[in-house]
């Protein structure tokens, strides 16, 4: 896998999410448009997913450390739970700064679907790497 395609992705989708949140926070997107608070969480469970694959392809962690072209059930699961991780971070501070600073009530119902198109956001991440990153003739996950 070329790991520039994977960085270039990683950038503009950051670069992408950083003015969507930016044009929703000054037009008051995430109140007036029901569905833009799960865009915003699918886009940014696909960033963190994508970000993951590149990040730890190269950092020197043992248990995380794995060239790209060697992709396993074990790193798909990996880079679940890092975006649920994350997730679970992001709903964490939304709870502090609502209940605590906005005085908004905190909505069990608002976190589950938030948590959930993080996931699906990672798990679209997944196939797209395998198909369009990833040659044709190495897009293969070995399942151990």
């Amino acid at each position: 896998m070329d790991r520039n395609k994977l960085f270039k992705i990683v950038v503009y989708l950051a670069l992408s999410l950083y003015i969507l949140d930016s044009l929703a926070q000054k037009f008051y997107w995430y109140y007036s448009i029901y569905w833009f608070d799960m865009l915003a969480h699918f886009l940014g469970g696909f960033w963190v997913a994508v970000f993951f694959l590149w990040y730890f392809s190269i950092v020197h962690l043992p248990f995380l450390r794995r060239p790209i072209l060697d992709l396993n059930k074990q790193t798909l699961w990996q880079a679940l739970l890092f975006v649920l991780f994350i997730g679970l971070c992001w709903e964490a501070g939304e709870f502090l700064t609502s209940n605590f600073i906005g005085l908004e009530p905190w909505s069990a119902l608002d976190t589950a679907s938030d948590i959930f198109f993080d996931l699906a956001g990672g798990t679209v991440a997944m196939f797209y790497v395998f198909w369009k990153i990833m040659p044709s003739r190495l897009n293969k996950v070995e399942w151990k």
